[in-house]
């Protein structure tokens, strides 16, 4: 089953189309850096060292990744209900069509994240190329990355268990975009209000994404894996909860 969902999704224009605007964005960030971090320093004679670990973070520092997957998910999540459909009438359970949409929602985020780094780091060495030494940790690197592709994963549950409630592709962008607009603006302006030292938007999925740092990773990593795990197991409990009970189409179905 995972293996038709996944050719179901190379055939849909949208998604394939969301990985091309993903990698327009992969090409911004690294002339973005380029830019500000190398050729403005350079003009004004300051020596640069060139870091592969700062650009990975620079690729997650904003939404440039996060804008594309919403995206999919939104138009993979609220597609898919009525093909399930005709699972169900052939007698697959709820359970089976619940776990294979969400592991191949799992290997979308990791193609997708694989896509995306690998061109974000050839657009940065191509563009960056001024014989000037690369400064770089892949044992740093590879556990951010993998925390990054978990915190991914977390944020699809979050996408899936909207569309599982509102059922409707434009509403879920929407009430998404609203989501990370008001927990950006309002959750570090509550932290510091309580004079919380670890920003409350650190505990928002994508919060976490977008300020963790390489070298601050090992410091956090109790609050981090905390809040993964709630993402990743308390959320997809709700989700499977809310599958099973919710949709119309699976009445009378074998759970």
């Amino acid at each position: 089953m995972i293996k038709s969902e996944l050719y179901q999704i190379t055939k849909s224009k949208v998604i394939i189309l969301c990985l091309f605007l993903s990698i327009f964005y992969m090409l911004a960030l690294a002339l973005t850096y380029n830019y500000d971090y190398i050729v403005l320093p350079l003009r004004q004679g300051i020596k640069v060292d060139v870091s592969l670990n700062e650009f990975t973070e620079f690729m997650f520092k904003d939404y440039s990744l996060l804008i594309p997957i919403t995206l999919i998910f939104a138009y993979y999540y609220t597609k898919n209900n009525l093909r399930f459909v005709v699972l169900v009438s052939k007698g697959i359970g709820k359970t089976k069509i619940f776990f294979t949409q969400l592991c191949t929602s799992y290997l979308l985020v990791l193609i997708y994240l694989v896509i995306n780094i690998l061109i974000g780091y050839v657009f940065f060495i191509s563009i960056s190329a001024y014989n000037i030494k690369f400064d770089y940790s892949f044992y740093d690197i590879i556990p951010f990355l993998i925390l990054q592709f978990l915190c991914f994963c977390g944020y699809s549950t979050v996408i899936y268990i909207i569309s599982l409630i509102v059922k409707d592709n434009d509403i879920v962008i929407i009430v998404i975009s609203v989501l990370i607009l008001v927990l950006n603006l309002w959750m570090p302006k509550l932290s510091g209000a309580l004079g919380i030292t670890y920003s409350l938007y650190n505990y928002w999925i994508m919060g976490l994404s977008s300020l963790m740092s390489i070298n601050q990773i090992y410091f956090d990593i109790d609050k981090i894996l905390i809040t993964l795990a709630i993402y990743i197991f308390g959320f997809n409990y709700l989700a499977y909860k809310i599958f099973i009970k919710k949709s119309l189409f699976f009445k009378g179905s074998k759970v």
